[in-house]
């Protein structure tokens, strides 16, 4: 599902919109998602209570904001500022003491089940061991009645028709999927949501596979491999994270990774030759080995602080556009590119089009995603400047507020334009520098017209 195999496939996207078509490579279009998520969340309040109620979708976002973590710490010259924050969600409490790398506790679940979560710890990987236990158990239907409950969770702040043991689930996993990880990485926010509706609609893909908890928690491909490399998985997070590929780790070196070795897991310098020799360090394996979800991507954001600072393509970003392809096309809204196809002579526009990736399809697949409805890229309207602001000699490259407050001014007192056309700048300049994201919005500009005109 989340192999290389898989990327391999989706190596691009399509659109049609209004009749034409825009395509885009794997990697522009990531690094401009990137780019617009990080945008949105920064934009998003956080809150310095230490209760935080989520209620919907849009306060998973805040709440996200509210957690303290090492880097919070780090920063902090007052250390009486930090506090731990409890979440509730599903009605249940979750635990975030500050400064822990922003893990999540569900104190009921560790007391009831000390054999999942050793030693009081709620790691990635052994909440997602607990929750392929629970399917395997039958405390849900299925995998699409779990999605299910956790979107009703996610819209509603509560789901309905759920057991205990499984309320204090899903309450944990909306807090690692929907909290946690998106602190650390804000870009996997909208794929992890198009996963859920993947998974409750219990959508394939066009090759056979279906997405599936387990699916997304391993990569199964990995985990079915023939013996006897099928016999590291019980070295190797038993039926989790799958078996490396053959000759991908050597069979003497084993017990570096089942001992938890952190020179091996963290520096990767000694012990993660292929058999051609190429060097792979071992958050990039680790990575290959997991699916889609953080519990087991402990290492993605060694990944992403090296990758993306160096403009590199991730791992987490590779499983995160497959995602992002397969549930636009599902919706019917989009279609995949294969790694063949990915050149100018099948698609004359590929990567040429960043307004309309920027302008219509990134806002439109941000709003529509946090609703859970289906994006409709032909009703974006893509707004130029204002052709009103030039009547007056106001042009975009030195545009500054009191600018456009003396254009308004100007245009209202006009015997010629007058008050609608003045009240028709401010509109068309509040969708054009909200589309575009400028420096200053028509909120400045009301601020100049109240201190400065008399209108």
């Amino acid at each position: 599902m989340f192999s290389e195999g898989d990327a391999f496939y989706r190596a691009g996207i399509y659109f049609v919109i209004r009749g034409k078509t825009y395509a885009y490579s794997r990697a522009y279009f990531m690094k401009y998602f990137v780019e617009y998520t990080q945008r949105m969340y920064n934009t998003v309040a956080g809150s310095n209570q230490s209760a935080i109620r989520v209620s919907n979708i849009t306060s998973l976002l805040a709440a996200s904001k509210s957690i303290i973590d090492v880097s919070d710490v780090s920063k902090s010259s007052n250390k009486e500022e930090l506090h731990d924050v409890n979440f509730i969600i599903n009605e249940r409490v979750i635990r975030c003491p500050s400064g822990k790398h922003a893990y999540l506790y569900n104190d009921m679940l560790l007391e009831t089940f000390p054999e999942y979560f050793e030693e009081s710890k709620m790691s990635y990987i052994q909440l997602a061991r607990f929750v392929l236990e629970l399917l395997n158990g039958r405390q849900v239907e299925s995998d699409s009645h779990l999605a299910s409950l956790m979107i009703q969770a996610i819209r509603n702040g509560h789901a309905d028709g759920a057991n205990a043991l499984v309320s204090e689930t899903i309450s944990i996993l909306i807090a690692v999927l929907f909290v946690a990880e998106v602190k650390r990485n804000p870009s996997c926010f909208l794929p992890t949501l198009m996963l859920l509706v993947l998974i409750n609609r219990n959508s394939g893909t066009p090759f056979g596979d279906r997405y599936t908890w387990s699916g997304c928690l391993q990569n199964e491909t990995l985990v079915h491999q023939d013996e006897p490399f099928s016999l590291l998985r019980d070295c190797f997070y038993p039926s989790l994270v799958g078996t490396p590929t053959k000759g991908a780790i050597r069979r003497q070196d084993i017990t570096q990774i089942s001992d938890y070795n952190r020179e091996f897991l963290n520096a990767s310098k000694k012990y993660n030759r292929t058999v051609e020799q190429k060097q792979l360090k071992a958050h990039e394996h680790l990575m290959q080995l997991g699916g889609y979800f953080p519990m087991t991507h402990r290492f993605s954001y060694t990944e992403l602080i090296a990758k993306r600072a160096s403009e590199e393509e991730t791992m987490s970003d590779k499983k995160s556009f497959i995602a992002i392809c397969d549930y636009l096309t599902f919706v019917g809204v989009a279609g995949f590119i294969h790694h063949n196809q990915v050149n100018l002579s099948h698609y004359p526009s590929l990567d040429r089009d960043s307004e309309i990736l920027t302008k219509v399809i990134l806002p439109e697949l941000w709003e529509s995603t946090l609703e859970l409805a289906r994006p409709n890229f032909n009703a974006v309207k893509i707004y130029s400047y204002p052709s009103l602001l030039t009547l007056y000699k106001c042009y975009e490259k030195k545009l500054t507020p009191e600018k456009v407050a003396h254009t308004v001014f100007m245009l209202h007192g006009s015997s010629r334009y007058g008050k609608d056309k003045a009240e028709q700048l401010k509109k068309e300049f509040h969708f054009w520098s909200s589309q575009n994201n400028f420096e200053f919005g028509l909120s400045e500009v009301e601020s100049v017209i109240s201190s400065t005109y008399r209108m």
